[in-house]
């Protein structure tokens, strides 16, 4: 999942030129519907199914024109569906152990972001499971490795 998300803050600083919170902050304004190209789109007897909701091509809407903030929370919706889509193959392959119901998403983007949440749950409610997102989950990473250094101390 950790993935999905660096691969949002890269692409960030190269495409937009822009940091992290204020892309976050910025996808979060928008009012309008995401540029992703549904089923039902091509499809409208799909319409009102799980099917029909599936993407078939991200920014397959988006237009020359398009406004920046409506870029970005495509963008968003996109870094969602790539997690959800991992979670989904991790699930497949025989040596990781299965996905539990609940699926806790952490990370300074995930904890900036209203939009990457309410797609991260959409996507996660798709796949049958739970998202959580912890309080100060910008942390978890910072938290992980100094516990994992505490032990590594305490035992040497």
């Amino acid at each position: 999942m950790i993935a999905g998300i660096d691969f949002g803050s890269t692409l960030t600083k190269i495409v937009w030129k822009t940091d992290k919170l204020n892309f976050a902050s910025t996808a979060d304004q928008t009012l309008e519907e995401i540029f992703e190209l549904l089923i039902k789109d091509k499809l409208p007897e799909k319409e009102g199914t799980l099917q029909g909701e599936l993407v078939i091509a991200n920014f397959g809407k988006a237009k020359v024109d398009s406004k920046k903030e409506d870029l970005y929370a495509t963008l968003l919706s996109t870094i969602a569906i790539t997690v959800t889509r991992e979670v989904l193959i991790r699930e497949m392959i025989d040596k990781f152990p299965k996905t539990s119901q609940n699926i806790v998403y952490v990370g300074s983007l995930v904890s900036s972001s209203l939009k990457l949440r309410e797609e991260l749950t959409k996507y996660t409610h798709m796949i049958g499971r739970t998202a959580h997102f912890p309080e100060k989950g910008e942390f978890s990473l910072a938290l992980g490795v100094y516990l994992n250094n505490s032990e590594e101390v305490k035992n040497d």
